[in-house]
């Protein structure tokens, strides 16, 4: 067959498995790209929220979201509506809506359950991206 007869063909690797797993490696990653800057605290006793009477250490916090230390994962379920956080941040209180995005084993024990922030009136907005920048400034200080 003359070079000019190959060029049509469709060329099939030896190896399928690597290829199918390439293929679908490259036609499945996905890039994830946060909407706000969120802030690991260094000690999760700084911050607190309230949810149904029950007070829980904030472990990371963004104008988007709360991710918060809880002891079971039975605490929450997945999607679970939060109609009345109270966010005790720097001695304010602030009172805010969310929903329970994702639970998942945390590295120092327990659950990290990440809340997705709703209806953030725009003075819990500014406190909270007031302290999110200033924590991030003394981190890459």
């Amino acid at each position: 067959m003359s070079p000019k007869e190959k060029s049509g063909m469709k060329f099939e690797p030896s190896n399928s498995a690597f290829s199918k797993t390439e293929s679908t490696i490259n036609n499945e990653l996905t890039q994830i790209t946060r909407k706000s800057y969120r802030i690991a605290l260094r000690k999760w006793n700084t911050l607190e929220v309230k949810l149904n009477n029950r007070t829980f250490d904030v472990i990371n916090i963004s104008v988007k979201g709360l991710g918060i230390r809880i002891e079971s994962p039975e605490i929450f379920q997945i999607g679970h509506e939060l109609p009345d956080i109270k966010l005790n941040l720097e001695g304010k209180k602030f009172t805010m809506q969310g929903k329970v995005n994702h639970i998942s084993p945390h590295e120092h024990g327990g659950f990290l359950c990440g809340i997705a922030v709703k209806h953030l009136d725009k003075d819990s907005e500014g406190a909270i991206t007031a302290f999110v920048q200033q924590n991030r400034n003394e981190l890459f200080e």
